[in-house]
């Protein structure tokens, strides 16, 4: 994107977020559990079912939810209003203390459960390594479940899987080499090879763990595979570049992975709750991947973008991938070769041995091991066609009673597909277009007739750009555009925003330069410049069509 792109782009702020979620659904008054709540992925959950309206919110975790200082008054709002309960996943009477206590004086207790917690040690690999994962990903997820069920009020366990179980190992001869690319969806390949690092391999079994239980004890379960990257103002990647007031060395730029904003994620996570309480033969004992915008960014533009939007000038320097390739691996044999020598001395001595030296951990040298390799040699493009469809899914009957045309449209970052009368969810057909002989389909929207509601098409396939007049003309309409108008409210508030044409502004509609028609029909003849409030339009939805 240029930086005339990036001027244009309008950044939603936390309030708008939360202005959006309540346009998803009402509250449901189900009594909510965010496992891990505190963590980034977790603090979106809970702050997208705050935003609609839930009012029993238990946040458990370790620790209670860190603030930095990139994050906004909402966030400290949203979060303070929820219930926070320490616990450790790790240690079943801990956790199921906390999931079995009835919210406040209401007596009652857990209805849905999130679960977002993991130990996210990507960059390990080795097998003396692994209990560092393997304790919190899939014992500490054994232990959730186990409590859920033993509660007996819980109907929904959602859990917080990850798209790089779909992704096979990085080759490491593509550091030399031309890089691979490729799109992932929900299918597991039967000949897929197996994780090379730690988070994954015990991502994979507690994946298995919950979908395995579905069905028990009366609950439902899900499992999300988010992928690649989760952006926000709290997440790793983007605090550390923001916060480090000195050089950021980078590399892997030409790098190319989807990329899901936390806010979009936090409200997958409750769609999917949602579905599993009313349509749980669509999602229950599946799992789905889950991303952001079809739009996929090298880390370099991603680098560029934050530079564009920060407050300060962020240095970069670009350090050789084949050097921090070859360090990797000596930092990997460091960290062994002193675990197996002070090991070894242990049984002699009696004495304890740290799987993980501090020293390494606070100089950041355990995050540059070789399995930290494995994401960034392959561009990865995620498909999350299947959950869009199945999560917003909603059969809308529209019947017409209007003198004037109604447009059934897509409410905006709503992920809400439209069927109408009895045609079924996932149905699809190519749109009525010219074939111009490139065997590529054409889809707009036009405002050439006016506006009724706000229109988003998403193309599931890769390299089609978004098509949207995703703000709502009909409140700042123009007073000689306005109307129909809302039933019973003295003609004040529009439902519509009409055309200069179809608001006949010229007086004649069959010889009128709005409407080319008449004298003005012949090619040439149409004015392609003063129709009244073709600006309005325009500028307003800037990529649809209009007179």
């Amino acid at each position: 994107m240029s930086d005339n792109d990036l001027v244009k782009v309008t950044v939603p702020t936390p309030h708008d977020m939360a202005e959006a979620i309540k346009a998803h659904g009402p509250a449901t008054g189900k009594a909510y559990i965010v496992i891990g709540g505190s963590g980034l992925v977790g603090q979106y959950v809970v702050r997208t079912l705050l935003a609609r309206g839930e009012t029993l919110v238990r946040i458990i975790d370790i620790v209670k939810p860190k603030l930095s200082a990139n994050s906004d008054a909402n966030a400290v709002d949203s979060l303070s209003r929820a219930e926070f309960i320490q616990a450790d996943i790790s240690d079943y009477r801990s956790i199921a203390d906390a999931i079995s206590r009835p919210f406040g004086d209401t007596g009652r207790t857990a209805e849905a459960v999130i679960h977002t917690a993991a130990a996210i040690r990507a960059f390990e690999r080795l097998e003396y390594l692994k209990p560092l994962s393997y304790r919190v990903n899939v014992e500490g997820t054994k232990n959730i479940l186990r409590a859920s069920q033993a509660l007996g009020t819980v109907g929904s366990f959602v859990y917080t899987s990850s798209a790089g179980i779909v992704v096979p190992p990085g080759n490491f001869l593509r550091l030399l080499d031309s890089r691979g690319r490729a799109v992932f969806g929900d299918d597991v390949p039967v000949d897929a090879p197996k994780p090379r690092n730690n988070y994954i391999s015990t991502k994979v079994e507690a994946e298995d763990i919950v979908r395995a239980a579905d069905g028990v004890k009366g609950i439902r379960t899900s499992a999300l595979r988010p992928g690649m990257s989760i952006m926000g103002p709290e997440s790793i990647f983007v605090s550390f570049i923001l916060d480090n007031p000195g050089i950021n060395p980078i590399w892997g730029g030409k790098n190319m992975n989807s990329m899901v904003n936390a806010w979009d994620l936090g409200r997958a996570h409750v769609q999917l709750s949602d579905v599993l309480f009313n349509r749980p033969e669509d999602v229950a004992g599946q799992s789905f991947a889950i991303t952001g915008q079809a739009t996929v960014h090298t880390l370099s533009e991603a680098y560029r973008i934050m530079q564009f939007y920060s407050r300060r000038d962020l240095q970069f320097r670009n350090v050789s991938e084949l050097m921090m390739f070859t360090l990797s691996h000596f930092v990997e044999a460091l960290l062994f070769g002193r675990y197996f020598v002070l090991k070894s001395i242990s049984y002699i001595t009696g004495s304890q041995v740290e799987l993980v030296p501090r020293w390494a951990v606070e100089a950041k040298l355990q995050y540059i091991q070789p399995a930290m390799w494995d994401f960034t040699l392959t561009d990865t493009i995620v498909d999350d066609s299947r959950a869009r469809k199945v999560f917003g899914a909603r059969r809308w009957t529209v019947n017409n009673d209007c003198p004037f045309t109604i447009w059934p449209a897509i409410y905006t970052s709503n992920s809400s597909a439209v069927t109408l009368s009895d045609v079924e969810t996932g149905w699809e057909a190519a749109p009525n277009t010219p074939g111009d002989g490139s065997g590529a389909d054409y889809y707009d929207i036009s405002t050439v007739q006016g506006f009724n509601l706000p229109m988003q098409v998403v193309p599931s396939a890769m390299g089609c750009g978004v098509a949207e007049c995703a703000v709502d003309l009909n409140a700042n309409c123009p007073d000689p555009l306005r109307g129909p108008f809302a039933p019973n409210t003295n003609n004040t508030v529009p439902i519509g925003c009409k055309s200069a044409c179809t608001a006949n502004l010229d007086g004649n509609p069959g010889n009128s330069a709005a409407c080319c028609t008449g004298q003005f029909a012949a090619e040439g003849a149409c004015p392609t410049s003063g129709v009244p409030f073709y600006d309005y339009f325009k500028q307003s939805c800037p990529f649809t069509y209009a007179y």
